[in-house]
């Protein structure tokens, strides 16, 4: 159920719309892609493209399948964020996700990327 929340407000804060912002700040460094799995691409940067899957759904079933949960926290997450695009870009959305983390309000979130 928080993982619907989270995208939900991402969807918000992304698209900006003025009843949903609720005095929230709006991201204006990515736009939508697609709906379904939820995929941003950076406005600025090409190449630059995360996808969000929610737990529960098959998207995230075959998305998990790729992460090594030795790695990670054995509970499931509520969200898998899949990352493409310049490793050394990382920490673009890891710092859009810390910013906006308290309106977010996610209980887990484990972001993929490749390894090639």
């Amino acid at each position: 159920m928080r993982g619907k929340r989270f995208l939900s407000v991402l969807q918000i804060l992304i698209l900006g719309r003025p009843s949903g912002l609720k005095g929230r700040s709006l991201i204006k460094s990515w736009k939508r892609k697609a709906r379904n799995p939820f995929t941003l691409v950076h406005t600025t940067i090409k190449g630059l493209r995360i996808q969000f899957f929610r737990s529960g759904t098959a998207a995230f079933n075959r998305a998990k399948n790729e992460v090594d949960w030795d790695l990670v926290d054995p509970a499931e997450p509520d969200v898998l964020v899949a990352f493409e695009g310049p490793l050394a870009r990382l920490e673009i959305v890891v710092g859009m996700m810390a910013r906006h983390a308290e309106d977010l309000r996610i209980g887990g979130l484990v972001i993929l990327f490749p390894t090639r």
